[in-house]
């Protein structure tokens, strides 16, 4: 009799011999985070999903580019409809960017103005360019953003 560390089973095999089955550990289940979005119910799994992934930790969502700690309501709506895609995610970070240097003091720069612009999105430099004619024409950082979120 072979004796194996708990908690490894031994199975008899068809001849007879004993062999040692190891028991691989259970994949970590996350837990869903419920997150209330007006009307529309959604749910998270934590660290799950392309966008989620592009997202936390990676992108800042300050305006001094400081802060990758996202809450993670505000992931889900960056990534509503889009969760299997890196676009939000990227379109969020160039917006920031761009934001950045364009407003170096920081003053314009909000981040909830980049979920609005980038949620859902399919091609960011189609909005990006258009908030950034919009700011040309005079409009302020965040009736710019609003008047590009459907590009």
């Amino acid at each position: 009799l072979s004796i194996a560390p708990d908690p490894v089973p031994v199975e008899r095999a068809p001849s007879g011999a004993e062999t040692v089955i190891p028991i691989r550990p259970k994949p970590e289940v996350q837990s869903q985070l419920p997150v209330r979005m007006g009307d529309v119910s959604a749910t998270l799994e934590v660290g799950q999903g392309v966008c989620a992934s592009a997202v936390q930790g990676k992108i800042a969502w300050d305006a001094a580019g400081r802060s990758m700690s996202w809450a993670q309501g505000n992931i889900v709506r960056l990534c509503e409809g889009r969760a299997e895609s890196v676009a939000p995610a990227r379109c969020f970070g160039q917006y920031m960017g761009y934001m950045r240097n364009r407003f170096p003091d920081g003053k314009g720069i909000n981040w909830q103005d980049g979920i609005t612009l980038c949620t859902g999105v399919t091609n960011s430099k189609a909005r990006l360019t258009c908030v950034d004619r919009r700011l040309d024409e005079g409009l302020k950082p965040s009736a710019a953003t609003k008047a590009c979120s459907g590009v």
